[in-house]
């Protein structure tokens, strides 16, 4: 029945994920709208589920760049090729595609006042923020900040505000929750944070106008409709890009046009942003977008809650996740979903200890740990050798580091993904080992089933991940 129940859960996770896989694919030309108006954004963070994904930050799927670690601890040394590679492909995006604007990096920590704080830090708030004090130091005697405008702040995980600290030399921080605080008998929901005017009329700009089916902004975020720019993927990417290019136009403006954001946050944010000393002038835009969105995601998030059983906001607040993700390409999972165990540092035993430590706190000895394997493909594959290079053999030591942690006693799935496209495909691995997980407890799901090591093909491969695609939407 365990088993039984395993395989159901992750048969309902993949299905969840093939389809806003889908919706992105579609929607790829409104991202790449989106971006035409963004920095390049990179974000350091911990493996907490709470923190998890880019929804706090109005950034749709695959427009940030996430650096992981226990407690936000990340090696920014010289030595550690991982991560610079990927912070190096970030900075060559920004000068090819926004010249003239560094890309930005953020090392946020987290805490919490109702719930747990950060695990790693023993829940010490002001341990978790001189961690990311100091990541960002290193990084920026790293770095020129023509290229790279490095900035820390904290995540607070109840109603997902943000805290900015910005290196001026006069400690400017700027607080999403203190600024609700001080708006407090102004700005109560998240349309109020911005102008009737906005809210009302017609979305005209095309590329984004076919994605709303005829809604307003208004409508969007209003609660009495279920606050769909909030709870609907496709609804979410239009608004986001709505608001990304009007707020662009603002600061374009210099400020002198602002037919979009309510006038007196608008003020008191537009006024910090220009008193910080050294702030590139292309992060303006980018950086009020994020701010007045996280004000509205905030506020979101605190009508919601209140509404929730005592079941529900245990599970909000707390640790909620259901798997561990072990790997990379998770952009899509839903905030509190998963633990996540990231690869690349030497040494992955050491997350996927911090992983079942978090697990047991969540469930103690109760529940078999589940666990989902991903490798995530930067380019094409075209043949067997291609298939067990970039999957089968990393698939293979990943289970191994698994069985290392946690023995054999867990229920797991081995899947692989595109970069670009986020689809989960699963696999089977080969290699028993000296020790191997019951064949009961892993998902039997395998796409390449029965296909010859000449078979391995780009178009034969499309077409098993095309057929599997529409399969398990369908199912």
């Amino acid at each position: 029945m365990e088993n039984a129940d395993a395989n159901k859960f992750f048969a309902s996770y993949l299905k969840k994920n093939a389809v806003e896989a889908l919706t992105i694919s579609r929607m790829q030309e409104l991202i790449e709208y989106f971006m035409e108006s963004a920095a390049r954004l990179c974000v350091s963070k911990c493996i907490d589920g709470r923190v998890h994904g880019s929804k706090g930050k109005g950034r749709p799927p695959k427009s940030v760049t996430f650096f992981r670690g226990e407690g936000n601890i990340v090696d920014v040394g010289p030595r550690n090729a991982a991560f610079w590679d990927r912070l190096y492909k970030v900075i060559l995006d920004a000068k090819m595609n926004t010249p003239g604007t560094p890309a930005l990096y953020i090392a946020l920590g987290h805490k919490s006042h109702s719930g747990r704080g950060c695990a790693k830090h023993e829940s010490q708030d002001e341990v978790a923020l001189a961690t990311v004090m100091m990541q960002a130091h290193r990084l920026r005697q790293q770095t020129n900040p023509d290229e790279l405008y490095v900035i820390h702040g904290m995540t607070e995980t109840d109603y997902m505000s943000e805290c900015y600290h910005f290196p001026d030399g006069k400690k400017t921080v700027i607080d999403t929750a203190k600024i609700i605080e001080g708006l407090k008998n102004t700005i109560r929901n998240p349309d109020d944070v911005f102008q009737e005017g906005f809210l009302s009329q017609p979305i005209s700009d095309p590329k984004i106008a076919k994605w709303i089916d005829g809604k307003t902004a208004g409508d969007l975020l209003d609660g009495r409709k279920g606050y769909a720019m909030f709870n609907s993927l496709q609804y979410g990417i239009a608004m986001e890009t709505l608001l990304m290019r009007s707020i662009a136009g603002i600061a374009a403006s210099k400020g002198k046009v602002n037919k979009v954001i309510h006038p007196e946050l608008f003020k008191i944010v537009w006024g910090k942003l220009n008193n910080i000393k050294g702030l590139p002038e292309g992060l303006r835009g980018s950086l009020l977008y994020q701010i007045i969105f996280n004000i509205a995601y905030s506020l979101y998030k605190r009508k919601q809650i209140p509404n929730m059983s005592q079941e529900e906001r245990v599970k909000e607040l707390d640790h909620g996740e259901e798997l561990i993700c072990f790997g990379d390409g998770f952009e899509l999972l839903s905030r509190n979903s998963a633990i996540l165990a990231k690869i690349g540092r030497g040494d992955n035993t050491e997350a996927l200890r911090t992983a079942q430590n978090v697990w047991k706190h969540r469930f103690g000895e109760t529940k078999t740990p589940k666990i989902h394997m991903n490798i995530e493909v930067p380019g094409k594959i075209t043949s067997w050798n291609s298939f067990t290079s970039y999957v089968l053999n990393k698939l293979e030591t990943m289970r191994a580091e698994v069985i290392e942690v946690f023995g054999t006693n867990v229920h797991i799935m081995a899947t692989y993904s595109y970069e670009d496209r986020k689809m989960f495909l699963p696999v089977q691995t080969l290699i028993y080992g000296r020790q191997s997980i019951d064949e009961k407890r892993v998902f039997p799901m395998n796409i390449v089933e029965g296909m010859q090591s000449h078979e391995y093909t780009e178009s034969n491969l499309v077409l098993r991940e095309r057929d599997y695609a529409a399969a398990i939407c369908a199912a």
